[in-house]
């Protein structure tokens, strides 16, 4: 499931930069590196802890190679955003709405308030 919400963001954002903001000390560029040396699990159990998540490219990779993964930062939106890469819309169902369409056309349907982005 994972994979397929991937490809699709792929699709859509191709030649973007991944998540549209980098750090300093940002591993985006040797994150293949880090995942041929480290693998994948083991066992059913492993995890793998990203205490400095930053941009979560090092834990989406982990997720790829089949890690249950647990994020942290001390930059709350870096451990938000981690998470947001992290889930795809088959993660959360958005029953209420009649599922993931049903949201988007929900969000569209609002109207816009002054002073914001919309």
């Amino acid at each position: 499931m994972r994979l397929i919400f991937k490809e699709l963001i792929n699709q859509l954002f191709a030649g973007a930069v991944s998540m549209g903001y980098r750090y300093l000390g940002s591993k985006s560029r040797v994150v293949d590196e880090i995942m041929q040396i480290i693998g994948g699990p083991n066992s059913s159990s492993g995890w793998f802890i990203d205490a400095f998540c930053g941009t979560g490219s090092v834990s989406s990779c982990a997720a790829d190679y089949g890690w249950k993964v647990c994020a942290n930062d001390n930059l709350n939106h870096a451990t938000v955003m981690t998470e947001s890469r992290l889930l795809s819309y088959q993660d959360i169902s958005f029953e209420r709405y009649g599922g993931y369409e049903g949201i988007i056309d929900y969000l569209n349907s609002i109207e816009g308030v002054v002073g914001y982005n919309s």
